[in-house]
């Protein structure tokens, strides 16, 4: 199991989301070493342990996220990883370790969490840029269309030719704008979930008397998206048509 599993270093903490401080630098590293050295699944837990504090401390990144997904799958809960994975997504979208690690995860449940929304299909290129980085494109083409369009306006011989380039870092400005607010909705306003215990039965309301929603239980990795939150029950929602309510205690929103 642990072949897969590729820790990140200390700079990566620094360059994936994150401004680590000397002690979360060193309570990285402390829980690396948990990891590498893990022989049991209580080890691994263990070692999870440790970056759920470093993530409980503020210090959100891609590397600790990603290695808290490692330490999970390596203690068997599938679930749990899937959500960690999910999570350093938002910050190394092209990272080939953490696909892989991710689709290992999931493994025949990968072509149900697959399913996309119409704008991420639309927009092709959404899942292979980071949030940050979407902000820091949408902020650059806006201020090139935006001097170049001033520069424009006082050099009349420049006029025309400034004008096709405005125009086009103007339309690369709303398409970048159009894929961060897609992004932003996703991330920020929009819960996601996954089962993290198998036989999960999902009923017609919020609580245990309401007969269940699906012919059959749900097994723990099983993702879906967060519809509301009544209390210690949780309505969700597979796919595009398919919704129920489970304990809030058999899965983990993020």
């Amino acid at each position: 199991m642990k072949r897969f599993i590729l820790l990140a270093t200390t700079m990566a903490v620094v360059g994936c989301g994150g401004s680590a401080s000397l002690e979360q630098a060193r309570q990285f590293e402390q829980a690396g070493q948990k990891l590498q050295e893990a022989s049991t699944p209580q080890d691994s837990l263990e070692a999870a342990s440790a970056y759920e504090a470093l993530l409980d401390s503020g210090l959100e990144s891609g590397a600790v996220y990603y290695n808290l997904g490692n330490a999970y799958l390596q203690a068997g809960q599938k679930g749990r990883a899937i959500a960690a994975y999910q999570q350093a997504t938002r910050y190394r979208p092209r990272d080939p370790y953490l696909a892989a690690n991710l689709a290992n995860a999931r493994g025949d449940l990968a072509r149900i969490a697959d399913e996309r929304s119409w704008s991420r299909r639309m927009l092709f290129w959404q899942d292979w840029v980071s949030l940050p980085d979407k902000l820091r494109i949408t902020a650059i083409l806006a201020t090139i269309a935006f001097a170049l369009g001033l520069v424009a306006l006082l050099r009349d011989a420049w006029r025309k030719p400034l004008r096709r380039a405005a125009g086009v870092a103007l339309g690369g400005t709303l398409l970048s704008g159009l894929s961060l607010a897609v992004e932003v909705s996703d991330t920020k306003f929009t819960q996601h979930g996954v089962i993290v215990e198998d036989g999960t039965v999902a009923r017609k309301g919020n609580a245990e008397t309401y007969e269940a929603a699906f012919t059959e239980a749900l097994d723990e990795g099983v993702e879906f998206t967060v519809l509301e939150r009544r209390g210690d029950w949780v309505h969700l929602r597979l796919g595009r048509d398919l919704d129920g309510w489970i304990p809030e205690a058999k899965a983990v929103l993020y």
